[in-house]
């Protein structure tokens, strides 16, 4: 799948590589999962571009 939301998602992981991943994944059905090291006020600005 190629669509603009993948896209999105694709360029901010290359992004946050190295730092924002560490505290969340993806399941198949698109359900994040964190874990107790994640910035969640970084993530609740990000959650925006998410949902577009």
């Amino acid at each position: 799948m190629n669509s603009p939301l993948r896209k999105i998602i694709e360029v901010y992981k290359n992004h946050a590589d190295k730092t924002l991943l560490k505290g969340f994944k993806f399941l198949p059905n698109g359900k994040k999962v964190y874990n107790d090291s994640f910035d969640v006020n970084y993530w609740q600005r990000k959650e925006l571009i998410f949902e577009l």
